[in-house]
């Protein structure tokens, strides 16, 4: 796998199917573009039919679409599964064949898989990056084969298949959240007043049914405190209508969108968040110290929204709400008992930002680079503080 002098190297990111697994890899991305411009291309294989391609296209990188291989959990779907995963891990190796990947990347979720174990196939060195407290199904069985797997907190390693081969290096955030605008700035970006508490509300890329209908009853009793209050809402594709339609006719002011691409300007506005508890938005609340109510997903894969939550919940920097604890009514006194108690907040969010790690993809950009033909990291890779291997 030697190169030549000049020559560029290829780094493969396998993944995606959400934002939460695929924006990580676009942050380390993009810092590996910045430290070594040219000479290292990267290229993101997802699902056809996923969000994937507009989000990696319109950062000006390389998108490979292959074959959705979500696991079946029906009898009668298993033949069908079967077919297509390997109909999958064939176009998978076509792509590792014509691409020659220096390094393999896998982001987590089922669409990680085929074209990480074409990877480990064509003898390629593979790298996990996980986002959760509890790793994913498809990371945890790709540990036996990885070089090394980058973990968002300490005690997650014995989850891993090699635990000496796990290093805490925290979970990328985007560089243009890290560079966020002033308050004033990013309230005129949104039409928002920026003398007003702001609540962020994050649906998700897709939308979270749940949050947003408690949002919805919520705000009946959040009307009297309009002159005091206002929100700021990412409904999601399949929730913004309804979302939408629930604040027309009222004082209190509610910005809706179905998914809020300028995340800097929203953290710079908001001064408490209510979100589910994916990994990569827990990455960024802690980057930033947003106080946050958290309602974990109760569906997801080993509960791992939930134990996501008591880690940031534990430190002090947010509030749990079980999904089915959530009403409209609740919800507004905890939003109104929080906004009338500055230091509350001001202590949740020192308390976030003891937990955050603002430069994991700087640091996660290093170790890949020493993965690469070569092997030695450029002079002038920042090593994040506090940031170590186990």
């Amino acid at each position: 796998m030697e190169r030549t002098a000049g020559q560029r190297m290829t780094v493969l990111f396998a993944g995606g199917g959400t934002g939460g697994h695929l924006m990580p890899g676009l942050s380390v991305a993009e810092e590996l573009r910045r430290l070594h411009g040219e000479r290292v291309r990267a290229v993101f294989a997802g699902t056809q039919e996923g969000m994937e391609r507009g989000l990696v296209e319109a950062r000006g990188f390389e998108f490979a679409g292959l074959a959705n291989m979500r696991f079946s959990r029906t009898l009668l779907g298993m033949p069908r599964w079967a077919f297509r995963s390997a109909g999958g891990l064939v176009a998978a190796r076509r792509l590792v064949g014509r691409l020659s990947p220096d390094v393999v990347v896998s982001l987590g979720g089922h669409a990680a898989l085929a074209p990480s174990l074409a990877g480990v196939l064509a003898n390629r060195p593979l790298a996990l990056m996980e986002q959760n407290a509890i790793p994913g199904k498809t990371n945890r069985w790709l540990s036996w084969w990885a070089t090394e797997a980058y973990a968002p907190w300490p005690g997650i390693e014995r989850l891993f298949a090699r635990p000496e081969r796990v290093r805490v290096t925290g979970n990328p955030v985007r560089a243009e959240i890290l560079r966020r605008p002033s308050r004033e700035e990013a309230a005129a970006a949104f039409g928002l007043d920026p003398a007003k508490r702001t609540l962020l509300v994050l649906g998700g890329s897709l939308g979270a049914l749940a949050v947003n209908r408690a949002v919805a009853e919520a705000l009946p009793h959040l009307e009297a405190e309009a002159d005091r209050i206002q929100i700021l809402h990412s409904a999601g594709r399949t929730g913004f209508e309804e979302a939408r339609a629930a604040c027309r006719g009222r004082r209190l002011c509610a910005v809706t969108r179905p998914f809020i691409e300028e995340m800097g300007a929203a953290y710079a506005v908001c001064d408490l968040a209510l979100c589910r508890a994916g990994g990569t938005t827990l990455a960024e609340l802690t980057a930033l110290g947003v106080p946050a109510l958290l309602v974990p997903l109760p569906s997801a894969a080993n509960d791992h929204q939930r134990r996501n939550a008591q880690v940031l919940a534990g430190a002090g920097g947010a509030l749990i709400f079980e999904q089915e604890d959530l009403d409209g009514r609740r919800l507004a006194a905890f939003v109104l008992n929080l906004m009338e108690n500055p230091l509350a907040l001001s202590r949740m969010r020192a308390a976030s930002l003891t937990l955050g790690r603002p430069h994991a993809a700087a640091e996660i950009a290093r170790r890949l680079t020493d993965l690469l033909p070569g092997g030695t990291a450029p002079v002038g890779v920042p090593a994040a503080a506090g940031i170590g291997g186990t």
